[in-house]
């Protein structure tokens, strides 16, 4: 038999990888393929079928995983959720269900529950899905079976140290302060404003949501002063100019540090995007975690007056 030569060796070598890779990548294929076509187009009664196939897909498989397939089927049946046509109530409990199918998977995979408990929240957070948000947030941190890492803990304290009826911790206005664009010398602590509610809005001049809420927000102000609603912003901002000349035309209360997320009230108040608003009572116990600015009207038509 005529032995092979170190050249044929790693010609054959070289074959059997890449019919590996050619495999792999067709295997891919068919994996994205069917990530881009199981949850499209589905009907409620599809949804919350058991035919679903979402209910039959290994969501600890490690080629899904590292391909990152895993994050285009998990946000195709979420959005055909959301899309569905169900009741909100039916919508939330559909949602619940699917994370629970998700995360009771991969609950042996430290890093792959964490890296799924992230993508999840910041999905809710994203859509505004703030009642999703807070049941992943409580579902995570209540669990033993997985340590979860710092900053993920830190993003979702928010909704169990913060959820509405806890009292929100008090806090100095720290740094430059202005009001009615006139710096403010003196210390003042929220529970120095006296109001019947308290609107505490964390933002920044840098991000174009935060801009967009207080153009909105502006020309509402007189109007919820007048129904007791003073407005706190705490800026987010790192440079004074910036500061200044987004908060110049803010007749209510504005302070930065220029300290961004390690400024002491979004700390304590375990702020991690923004804009974040809570709307407080008299005593600051949180009453309304507002999606946005516009959420607050009809809020204050059904309870201003109580």
């Amino acid at each position: 038999m005529q032995m092979l030569s170190q050249f044929d060796v790693f010609k054959i070598k070289t074959m059997n990888n890449n019919l590996l890779i050619l495999i792999s990548l067709f295997s891919l294929v068919v994996l994205k393929t069917t990530a881009q076509n199981t949850f499209v187009n589905k009907s409620p009664r599809e949804i919350q079928s058991s035919k679903n196939p979402f209910l039959n897909i290994n969501y600890s498989n490690s080629q899904i995983y590292s391909s990152g397939l895993i994050y285009d089927i998990i946000e195709k049946q979420f959005w055909s959720i959301q899309k569905s046509g169900l009741d909100e109530a039916t919508r939330y409990k559909e949602m619940v269900a699917s994370v629970d199918i998700i995360l009771d998977s991969v609950k042996k995979n430290e890093k792959v529950y964490n890296d799924l408990t992230k993508y999840l929240f910041q999905y809710f957070e994203k859509y505004s899905l703030f009642n999703a948000s807070e049941y992943i947030a409580l579902k995570a941190l209540s669990q033993k079976e997985v340590a979860l890492n710092s900053a993920l803990v830190n993003k979702l304290e928010s909704y169990r140290k913060m959820k509405v009826g806890n009292k929100a911790p008090n806090f100095e206005l720290l740094g430059d302060v202005f009001k009615n664009g006139t710096a403010v010398k003196a210390a003042i602590h929220l529970s120095d404003i006296k109001t019947k509610y308290k609107l505490i809005i964390f933002g920044g001049s840098w991000c174009p949501q935060c801009r967009e809420e207080m153009i909105q927000l502006l020309p509402r102000y007189n109007n919820w002063k007048a129904k007791g609603v003073e407005v706190v912003f705490v800026s987010l901002d790192t440079d004074k100019k910036d500061f200044e000349n987004f908060t110049a035309p803010f007749p209510f209360y504005s302070a930065c540090d220029y300290k961004k997320w390690d400024t002491q009230a979004a700390k304590d108040y375990y702020v991690s995007s923004s804009p974040t608003l809570f709307l407080l009572d008299s005593n600051n116990k949180i009453i309304l975690r507002p999606p946005a600015v516009a959420s607050m009207d009809s809020w204050l038509d059904s309870n201003g007056g109580k």
